[in-house]
């Protein structure tokens, strides 16, 4: 198969995917691009993609989105971004990798352990979570699990899940895709790409809106939990 032809489709269901559980668009993308372009170059081709699919969901989830409770997650991912760009010069990549995969797999045993009431735990947790989120992006481009983590002790419903995830993503995202601009990495060429994959990245966002917004809340959860396991195993995996 053409590698163009197959990246628009991973792309569209990658879409879909984040559309429906609100995350899980790199878990797919990058699984398979990585073996289609170098992981630098695929970074490069889906950051562009990322802050566009997760501008375009939160313009769809506006009525939903609570961007004040946010503001200290916000305030926290700058800084995280300036600590993350030195991090990887005093801790190894893979022993981040290790931790992030085991604070995961916490979150997830949290989660079926204790009931799912939507909880606020303050912005000193809010603020960490942007901070972690910051380095661990900025390190190696995975701003996802300290997010995700948050997310997941705040006990939030299915929509509001959804659309929180889409403020924080977009602003990691464009945060991290300043870095790489800055850097180099995303040019003419790699945006050239970007530009030939966006169509199905947006159908692919109001299909999985549509489809996340009839899941009754037992199986979003459950939805959810599968692929914070499959990040958490991914991550683990890359550790070794």
């Amino acid at each position: 198969m053409d590698s163009l032809l197959l990246a628009i489709i991973v792309t569209c269901f990658a879409a879909c995917l984040q559309g429906v559980a609100g995350f899980g668009a790199g878990l797919i993308s990058m699984g398979v691009l990585a073996s289609v372009w170098s992981v630098p170059k695929a970074t490069a081709i889906m950051l562009p993609l990322g802050v566009l699919l997760n501008v375009s969901l939160i313009i769809q989830r506006r009525q939903t989105v609570e961007l004040s409770s946010l503001k200290w997650v916000f305030i926290g991912l700058p800084l995280g971004v300036f600590f993350g760009v030195h991090l990887l010069e005093v801790v190894a990549e893979k022993t981040l990798k290790l931790l992030l995969g085991l604070a995961l797999c916490a979150s997830v045993v949290n989660t079926l352990i204790n009931d799912r009431k939507h909880r606020e735990y303050g912005s000193f947790v809010a603020f960490i979570a942007g901070t972690f989120a910051g380095m661990s992006g900025s390190a190696f481009s995975a701003s996802g699990p300290p997010i995700l983590i948050y997310a997941n002790l705040q006990g939030w419903d299915r929509d509001l899940y959804r659309a929180q995830l889409s403020a924080l993503f977009t602003t990691s995202s464009l945060l991290a895709l300043i870095g790489l601009s800055i850097g180099g990495q995303v040019d003419v060429s790699t945006l050239s790409i970007s530009l030939s994959l966006t169509p199905g990245v947006l159908l692919g966002s109001l299909i999985g809106t549509h489809l996340g917004s009839s899941l009754p809340q037992s199986i979003f959860r459950y939805l959810v939990l599968g692929l914070l396991i499959a990040l958490s195993a991914r991550f683990l995996f890359n550790s070794l």
